[in-house]
């Protein structure tokens, strides 16, 4: 089995967290075998509700430029949740992927490229998840795909998003206009690293948004504690919010993001553990968020 997380992009995954079916607008096409519909007061955003195995059904949305897989039965999890779960395909090992509990079950992240080209071929879905496991027969799922991204206002499956752009002046750091759990086009800056992926963004009132996540964390979703310690200084509480397998902290103390922008290392201290990161270059990372945001305001 490959290792929990190979299947978890790092986009943030609290923005699709519960997202109800709603009456579409203008009635998406349909494809044999699954129920499209736009996700009520969502843009860019529509799901499918398709097979079942006992009281379970199973799910897929498009979700900006990511798709979102959705197992729901009594009991699965409980809202806000992290879950490991194992899916496979055709019968093939299984993948294990980080899940969150979210509107009565249990909902995976992906993006385009070799995870939504491998389940556009499936004939069969398994899912394994808190102690049971589901079958799928899976019709059409390539068909599927491609009419749940236009629906939602996106190109073609086969049309993967443009690579991240290295930062000048801050090694180690991308820029990247799309991300997988966000369906309008955002600007972050990414650093990724072996215990800690770092993004940094900016909110509609200029206010950073720093974000902790890794492949194989399975943090639920819902509010947090969590202290931040930036390179040798004495730690700081913060409130958090974890969705999936993200950290978010909203940041807006002038003095902690001066300091942040001078940082070299970052330690994320919480219950479970303490990871660290390497955050040099944050300040020129975020300089370069800001005028992406200037560009397409």
């Amino acid at each position: 089995m490959q290792a929990i997380g190979a299947w978890v992009s790092g986009g943030l995954a609290a923005l699709v967290m519960a997202l109800p079916l709603g009456p579409a607008a203008a009635q998406p096409a349909q494809v044999d075998g699954w129920r499209i519909e736009t996700l009520a007061g969502t843009p860019n955003a529509c799901g499918a509700s398709g097979p079942v195995d006992g009281a379970a059904q199973l799910g897929l949305a498009a979700f900006g430029p990511g798709f979102l897989l959705t197992v729901k039965a009594p009991g699965l999890a409980a809202d806000g949740q992290g879950v490991e779960v194992e899916l496979s395909f055709d019968g093939k090992a299984p993948v294990g992927a980080a899940g969150a509990g979210a509107d009565g079950g249990v909902q995976v992240l992906f993006g385009r490229g070799p995870q939504a080209e491998t389940i556009a071929a499936a004939s069969q879905i398994g899912v394994a998840v808190a102690g049971q496991t589901y079958r799928f027969r899976t019709p059409n799922l390539r068909a599927l795909l491609e009419a749940l991204a236009k629906c939602a206002g996106e190109p073609p499956l086969s049309q993967l998003d443009a690579a991240p752009t290295p930062i000048v002046g801050a090694e180690g750091w991308s820029l990247m206009t799309r991300m997988v759990g966000v369906p309008e086009s955002a600007c972050t800056a990414r650093k990724p690293g072996p215990q800690v992926d770092t993004i940094v963004t900016l909110n509609k009132d200029g206010d950073l948004l720093l974000i902790g996540g890794h492949g194989d964390w399975a943090v639920g979703a819902g509010p947090a504690q969590l202290k931040l310690g930036v390179d040798s200084d004495p730690p700081v509480a913060l409130d958090a919010f974890t969705a999936q397998n993200l950290i978010l902290l909203l940041i807006k103390d002038k003095a902690l993001v001066q300091r942040l922008r001078q940082a070299r290392t970052l330690d994320w201290i919480a219950p479970a553990g303490t990871v660290r990161g390497d955050v040099t270059g944050l300040g020129v990372a975020l300089d370069r968020v800001a005028r992406c945001k200037s560009q397409k305001d």
